[in-house]
Parts: C-alpha cells; sequence; structure tokens
C-alpha cells in the first residue's frame, strides 16, 4: 500500500483522504465483480480451492484406522501417526484448525467415510462440507456486496464556519534530514559503494540496486569481509611494515653494540665492588666468631675456679 499512495501522500488531507477512498471502492467493486463472474462454477473462493487440492494430493499415501464417524488415527508413508477429530476439526498436525480447511490427514478420513456410506447407502458429508462459509464464493461475493458510496470535494465549502482548522498544538519531534519517500530495498547499495561501483562499471544492469555489493570495492557478489581486493591491500601493507620493522631493526643493532659494552664494564665493575664486600664481611664474621670463643672460655675457667674454693 505505500507503493500504491507514493504519489499521492504529497497532497492535502482532503484529497489524500479523497484518493483513499475512491481507492477502496474501486478495489472493492472489482473483487464483487470477480466473486459473480466465479459463483456459477466454482463453490470455493481461489484459496478455498487451492488448500483443499493440496489436502487431496497429500492424502493420497495415507492410511486409516477408524474409531468411530468424528474420531480415526491417520499414518503417513514414513509411519508418522495424527489423530483426527471431526466434530472440533481438529488434527495433531495443527494444521485443520488453523484456517479449518481439512488437512491431508482430515481428507483421509472424509473419503474413508465416504467409501463406507456409499457401501452402507448412508449419506456422508464431503470435504467441501467442512469448509468454513468465509471461504466460499457466495460468502466472497456477499463481503463486497455493500460497497462505498462516492463523494465529491466540489460540493465542499472552502472554508469552514467556524475559521481556519489548524493542526493541534503538541510537540513534534523533526527528525534530522529529508523526509523518506521510499523503502530500503535489502541488499541496496550505499552511497561509497555506488562511487565505486561508477568508477570500476563492474555491475552488470540486470542486477540493479537490490544486488549485494561490497562496500570496499563495489562489486556484486560478495561483502566487505570477503572482499579479495582488500585482502590483497592488508596483504601488500603488512609486507611494507615488516620491511619498514627490519630497516629500523638493523639501525637499532648498530647502536646497541656500544650500550653492551658499558653495560658489560659497569657489570664487571658491580661484580669487583660486591666480591671485595663479601671478603669485608667475612672477615668481620670470622673476628665475631674468635671473641665470643674467647669469652666463653673464660667464663668456664671462672666457673671451674668457684667450684673448686667451694668443695675444698
Amino acid at each position: 500500500m505505500n507503493k500504491v499512495f507514493k504519489g499521492q501522500r504529497e497532497l492535502p488531507i482532503l484529497a489524500l483522504l479523497n484518493h483513499l477512498w475512491h481507492y477502496t471502492m474501486d478495489q472493492r467493486f472489482r473483487r464483487y465483480t470477480a466473486a459473480c463472474q466465479r459463483l456459477p462454477k466454482h463453490k470455493l473462493t481461489p484459496y478455498g480451492h487451492q488448500q483443499l487440492r493440496s489436502s487431496q494430493q497429500w492424502a493420497q499415501a495415507n492410511t486409516i484406522q477408524i474409531s468411530s464417524p468424528i474420531s480415526a488415527i491417520v499414518t503417513q508413508n514414513n509411519n508418522k501417526v495424527y489423530i483426527v477429530d471431526l466434530h472440533f476439526r481438529t488434527c495433531t498436525c495443527g494444521h485443520f484448525q488453523e484456517n479449518y480447511i481439512p488437512c491431508g490427514h482430515a481428507y483421509t478420513f472424509i473419503e474413508a467415510l465416504q467409501t463406507s456410506a456409499a457401501q452402507s447407502t448412508r449419506p456422508s458429508p464431503t470435504p467441501r462440507d467442512y469448509i468454513p462459509y468465509y471461504f466460499t464464493t457466495l460468502g466472497w461475493m456477499r463481503t463486497y456486496e455493500r460497497n462505498l458510496k462516492p463523494i465529491s470535494l466540489a460540493t465542499l465549502p472552502p472554508t469552514m464556519s467556524s475559521g481556519s482548522c489548524n493542526a493541534p498544538l503538541t510537540r513534534i519531534r523533526k527528525s534530522r534530514g529529508r523526509l523518506k519517500t521510499a523503502r530500503m530495498v535489502p541488499g541496496s547499495q550505499r552511497k561509497k559503494a555506488k562511487a565505486r561501483a561508477r568508477q570500476n562499471c563492474t555491475i552488470p544492469p540486470s542486477q540493479g540496486s537490490a544486488s549485494q555489493a561490497c562496500r570496499y570495492c563495489g562489486n556484486p557478489g560478495h561483502n566487505q569481509v570477503t572482499c579479495a581486493e582488500r585482502k590483497m591491500e592488508e596483504a601488500r601493507m603488512w609486507e611494507k611494515y615488516r620491511e619498514n620493522s627490519q630497516d629500523g631493526d638493523i639501525e637499532n643493532n648498530e647502536g646497541s653494540a656500544e650500550d653492551e659494552y658499558s653495560a658489560k664494564s659497569e657489570d664487571s665493575e658491580e661484580s669487583e665492588y660486591s666480591d671485595e664486600s663479601e671478603d669485608s664481611n667475612e672477615n668481620e664474621d670470622s673476628d665475631s666468631e674468635d671473641s665470643e670463643n674467647s669469652e666463653e672460655d673464660s667464663d668456664a675457667g671462672f666457673v671451674c675456679c668457684l667450684i673448686y674454693l667451694f668443695t675444698h
């Protein structure tokens, strides 16, 4: 509908409503005419006839086991089992209760009831008897039987008696940019892709704007992630980066030799200083141990003298 009224959306509000009114009136009359032409030959609408024909094709390979005149078990050729209830118009497949047109399993059940009724001379309903009224041609015709009446804007007064009619005083947030007048086509090219496509001129005219195009090179059939041209460009940039990094490493190696020599000299000086400090520490430790041993010997001699005096 958006495409149908694309040109009329720019009209004033009364002219737009007038167009919508007469367009709906014309469409209803067309459908009423089609229903009247179909009524003498076909009892069902095109949609109802198509659904019933599809159910008839699905019912050819089914087998059935009848429990009662209203319930049965239907088995498909792939051994899947479905339960049909004609009283509530349901089937475990879910299609019968979706639009109340008999599914393939219900069609098998109804045909089996017709066969048994023909042998016993009892009346039996047909698959068309289970189709709702709104899928019949008579219901289709009566839906559009009462149509809209034509009106004319020429009979309306130029201005209203109560004064001018203004828009309501509400806060309307205006969106940025120009308003869109057409829908976005899925897979349409963006601005950058269109510019590259005009330069490359590789998009065939038969595909048009609905073809999926790459945002990098503008060619159809792939996207930016799988673009071979983008991958080649990235590979060239990476190779140039590696060459530049290798040249920088060579210059750094020439300047690092002096740094290594100075570092080694500093390490040697630090090692010599550490050796001297370790030797001094060892000497101090040995002197402290000797002093402690001499003190212990003097204490032991004094104790022995006291013991000798008390005992003698």
